[in-house]
């Protein structure tokens, strides 16, 4: 049974279905790999974690679940992402050098392994003009001029769910399409249950999903974090509200041509993709205005 409005980007849920069931995870890190033309994973072992990014008052977001190929020794970094922070390419090459620095005294370089990072974000990292067809990124170090590759110790892949859209038969989708899917909050409770059907272990993860929610106390942590989500919502719109306020004392235009529930999505859309700085010089210009409501599809 698919529960609706389950938020599958929430800590605890996510946790409880990828970092309890190693099954599921390596399916969707293969999935992912095999977009990219890239060896999967046989095996993985999670690697437990000195301290995990989990907070439940909503302020941590981000998601650390480690994992190991048992054959191999080679590393993933499954990460959920859900607000855009300033700089996070450098960063996640940051979290990457981390993952791929794991000689002790003694080691060879050439006990290195591969580190492989997959990133599941909640917001658009990437702007291109054909957002739709670009949801899916993967880097490597290559040669600029030949194209030829450095090291294949090196992948990191972003998924960015709000360029996701589903546009094909779910019977045609690849395994990868359909994990996106699942994830996304935009997917509708009828392909979500079409695509549980089409995917075994998608389908396995909405079973774990109702054994978690019979869970009072997972279900209670779970309810705390979307409640921090929601306060932090709240007091964005809050800021928002007093920022328009001040914005027309400060001489701004009265009748805004657009309606004030179209401006303030726009604000949370902007907020949400880390342009804050930028919302003082849109909201002052009707025409920055037009083409950003246009942009996120406001309007």
């Amino acid at each position: 049974m698919i529960i609706q409005n389950l938020n599958r980007l929430n800590d605890i849920l996510f946790k409880a279905i990828f970092g309890e069931n190693p099954e599921i995870t390596l399916n969707f890190i293969n999935s992912v790999l095999l977009c990219s033309n890239t060896p999967t994973f046989q095996s993985i072992d999670f690697i437990d974690r000195e301290l995990d990014p989990l907070e439940e008052d909503g302020k941590e977001a981000r998601l650390d679940l480690l994992g190991r190929e048992k054959e191999t020794g080679a590393r993933v970094n499954l990460e959920i992402q859900v607000i855009k922070q300033a700089y996070f390419g450098k960063r996640s090459l940051y979290y990457w050098a981390r993952l791929y620095n794991n000689l002790k005294r003694g080691d060879k370089y050439s006990d290195l392994t591969r580190a492989v990072t997959i990133n599941i974000l909640d917001f658009v990292l990437f702007e291109d003009e054909n957002e739709k067809a670009n949801w899916r990124s993967s880097f490597g170090i290559y040669d600029k001029k030949t194209g030829k590759q450095l090291t294949e110790d090196l992948e990191m892949h972003f998924i960015e769910l709000p360029k996701w859209h589903i546009q094909k038969d779910i019977q045609n989708m690849n395994t990868l399409e359909r994990w996106v899917s699942y994830f996304d909050k935009k997917t509708e409770k009828e392909a979500l249950e079409a695509i549980a059907m089409a995917e075994p272990m998608v389908k396995e993860a909405v079973r774990r999903e109702n054994i978690f929610t019979q869970d009072e106390i997972r279900r209670r942590r779970y309810d705390l974090i979307e409640k921090g989500e929601r306060d932090r919502i709240g007091q964005m719109e809050y800021a928002i509200n007093k920022g328009l306020t001040q914005g027309r004392k400060e001489g701004m235009k009265e009748g805004m041509k657009k309606g004030r529930v179209e401006i303030q999505t726009l604000v949370l859309r902007l907020i949400k993709d880390g342009k804050s700085d930028e919302i003082p010089a849109i909201l002052a210009d009707e025409s920055l205005q037009e083409q950003f409501l246009k942009k996120y599809n406001i309007i």
